[in-house]
């Protein structure tokens, strides 16, 4: 039986029969070399250039010293920058860079220990002189400091993994491959997405969520953690994000489409 091929700019993928692509060792290492190989998607993961984030984790000694060191503005911009996040300067000094160095050593310990509770601490403004928190919904940002920083400053995979990135592609897409390799007993698609929380969650905004953002964060991290264990442990979780990431940039609205078989 041949095998079912789709070309992607220029690069070969084994798919399904309906399109989708196949979490296969070959398929993460093709959209691994490409991403690698880009000018500007490499620095997040792999280049030593003085304006990457690996650099600055690499060569800042003041926080391999001193763990209370607090966290640079840069650092944060830098993130924001190299994963297209598009949050606001003012968002990451009011919000995100007064959360951090709130933390401060916990920071550390809490991204050690694989405690979720850090995503909305990153997030969440505290005010003292109200009852009420303000939130602002920086979920995709928070996902991607915490994977960026395990990855590069504890210089460790597994943690890295515990903390997968959360973006509108991926959002969009996980939900399908959770279906598809998670072994759920649904007979077909539509039943998936009528009783999947983590579907629940796929088209809400955020600002809609806001209660519940915790709680997405933790089902989609199982999601991926079992689709990685569902591959035989060949593929990690955040190889898995990359090769869907790259494979569906621009066509993620137009996913839904799948067919009932698997």
């Amino acid at each position: 039986m041949c095998k079912v091929k789709r070309t992607m700019n220029g690069t070969e993928f084994d798919v399904f029969s309906n399109g989708f692509v196949k979490i296969t060792k070959e398929n993460v290492q093709k959209a691994k070399e490409i991403i690698e190989s880009d000018p500007f998607y490499k620095k997040a993961y792999k280049s030593v250039e003085d304006s990457s984030t690996k650099s600055f984790c690499d060569y800042k000694e003041e926080y391999k010293k001193d763990k209370k060191a607090p966290i640079s503005l840069k650092l944060l911009e830098q993130i924001n920058t190299e994963n297209s996040t598009r949050v606001k300067n003012d968002y990451l000094k009011e919000v995100v860079l007064k959360n951090l160095n709130y933390l401060g050593s916990n920071l550390e310990q809490k991204l050690k220990n694989q405690d979720y509770s850090i995503i909305p601490d990153i997030y969440t403004i505290k005010d003292e002189s109200k009852t009420k928190e303000t939130q602002k919904t920086l979920l995709s940002y928070a996902s991607k400091f915490c994977h960026f920083y395990c990855l590069h400053m504890f210089d460790d995979t597994t943690i890295a993994d515990s903390f997968p990135i959360i973006d509108s592609i991926l959002r969009k897409v996980i939900p399908i491959y959770d279906y598809l390799y998670n072994d759920k007993e649904y007979r077909c698609y539509d039943e998936y997405k009528k009783n999947s929380s983590l579907y629940k969650y796929r088209n809400a905004e955020y600002k809609d969520i806001k209660p519940s953002v915790l709680e997405y964060y933790k089902i989609y991290v199982n999601a991926l953690s079992c689709i990685s264990e569902n591959c035989q442990k060949q593929v990690t979780v955040t190889e898995i994000e990359q090769l869907l990431w790259w494979f569906y940039r621009g066509i993620a609205d137009d996913i839904d489409r799948i067919k009932d078989e698997k």
